[in-house]
C-alpha cells in the first residue's frame, strides 16, 4: 500500500523543512534539533498541546532486492524515552529546484531499525522523523485504530485575535480522528495537537501573540 497524499495536501513550506542543498541562495531553514513546539518559549498552556520531537536519522535507503521498501535507522541515543507514534517527512528533489514533501504515519516501532513498504524512492532526497512524545498521563495507544496516512482538511477561514486562533473548516468529514494544526509564522512553523473535533470550528486558546501567516490542518481518520 502506498502512503501518499496529494501533492498539494503534502507540500509543506520549503522555508521550514527545506530540501538539502537545492539552492545555496535560498534562506536557510531553521534547524529542527529541538521540538517543534517548546512550551517554554511561548505561552502554550492549554490542555491539547503536545510536543513533537525531531528524531535524528542515521541512515535511510532502499532495502536491497526489495523494491519500494525504505529502511530507516535511528541511533539508540537519539530515541526519545517517551516516544509514541512517528511521523516521517520524505523530501523529494523535483525539477527546477522544487521540493515535494510527503508525510507518513508510522505505528510505534519496536526497534531502532525499521522498514516502510511501498514507498516511492525515486529522487528521494531526505527523510526526517518526528516523534509524538507522550506525557505520563496519556495512553500509549489511542482509543481507536489509526489509518496509515494523513489527509489535509479544507480550511474555509481562520483568524488570530487576542492570543486565540479560530479556524473554520469547510465541512466535517465522517471518520475524523485527532488532528494536527500547522501554524505558519514568519520564521518557521509550529505543530499543535487537537483532540477529535466535534464541529467545523476549532478554537486554539492561549496561543500567544505571533505573526501568523497561514494555517493548515492534517487529520487522522478512524
Amino acid at each position: 500500500m502506498k502512503f501518499f497524499l496529494s501533492a498539494l495536501a503534502l507540500l509543506f513550506s520549503i522555508s521550514f523543512f527545506g530540501c538539502s542543498n537545492l539552492d545555496d541562495s535560498s534562506p536557510i531553514a531553521p534547524e529542527l534539533s529541538k521540538p517543534l513546539l517548546n512550551p517554554n518559549d511561548i505561552s502554550f498552556n492549554y490542555e491539547y498541546l503536545q510536543c513533537f520531537s525531531n528524531v535524528m536519522v542515521d541512515y535511510f535507503g532502499e532495502v536491497p532486492d526489495q523494491d519500494g521498501v525504505l529502511e530507516i535507522r535511528v541511533a539508540q541515543a537519539h530515541w526519545p524515552s517517551n516516544f509514541g507514534h512517528l511521523y516521517a517527512v520524505l523530501e523529494y528533489r523535483e525539477d527546477a529546484g522544487f521540493c515535494e514533501t510527503q508525510m507518513l504515519f508510522i505505528n510505534k516501532p519496536t526497534t531502532y531499525n525499521f522498514t516502510i513498504p511501498d514507498v516511492e524512492l525515486n529522487n528521494l532526497e531526505d527523510v526526517k522523523l518526528f516523534a509524538f512524545c507522550l506525557s505520563d498521563d496519556m495512553l500509549v495507544e489511542p482509543p481507536y485504530t489509526y489509518k496509515t496516512c494523513f489527509e489535509e482538511l479544507d480550511v474555509a477561514n481562520w483568524q488570530a485575535k487576542q492570543g486565540e486562533i479560530t479556524i473554520e473548516l469547510d465541512n466535517l468529514k465522517s471518520g475524523l480522528g485527532d488532528t494536527f494544526v500547522e501554524i505558519q509564522i514568519k520564521d518557521g512553523r509550529f505543530l499543535t495537537f487537537v483532540e477529535k473535533p466535534d464541529g467545523t470550528e476549532i478554537i486554539i486558546p492561549k496561543f500567544g501573540d505571533l505573526d501568523i501567516t497561514g494555517v493548515n490542518i492534517y487529520a487522522l481518520f478512524e
